[in-house]
């Protein structure tokens, strides 16, 4: 889903802006919720890249590394800007909620702003789709997912 919105993004901006896009890993078997890391891709646009008179950035590196993936995603901002990144819109605030939900103790998210970016750093324990777990353990993942 990531990279089709990138690609329309792609459309929207055409060569005005530089973005690069790093997948690693085997990802195969590996679940995490579902529309999760979207919000993070879509602000780098909103608040980033649309934003910005000249050259516009995105660096999006996503690290499939055994039972752990790591998200890393950067842009740059605009020098004239009112409000820290942080704070803007639900968006973010919803996804925090989500994490602390479905992976309560399997997840670190640092967000940061500096002069010249936005980055954000998620990392999430991963589980095959296969493995073996208790009727309880479903129950209560299923459970965060509706709240979620």
């Amino acid at each position: 889903m990531i990279k089709d919105y990138i690609s329309l993004e792609r459309i929207r901006y055409g060569d005005q802006f530089e973005i690069t896009v790093d997948i690693r890993g085997d990802y195969s078997y590996k679940n995490i919720a579902p529309l999760l890391l979207l919000p993070f891709v879509e602000n780098s646009f909103k608040h980033g890249t649309s934003r910005m008179l000249t050259h516009p950035w995105v660096n999006l590196d996503i690290i499939i590394d055994k039972d752990f993936l790591e998200f890393k995603l950067s842009n740059n901002k605009p020098e004239q800007n009112s409000e820290p990144f942080i704070k803007k819109g639900i968006g973010l605030n919803n996804v925090k909620k989500r994490l602390q939900l479905i992976y309560p103790a399997n997840h670190s998210l640092t967000i940061s702003e500096t002069e010249m970016s936005y980055d954000v750093y998620l990392r999430i324990a991963l589980h095959e789709a296969g493995d073996k777990k208790s009727s309880e353990d479903v129950f209560q993942t299923n459970r965060a997912y509706e709240l979620a």
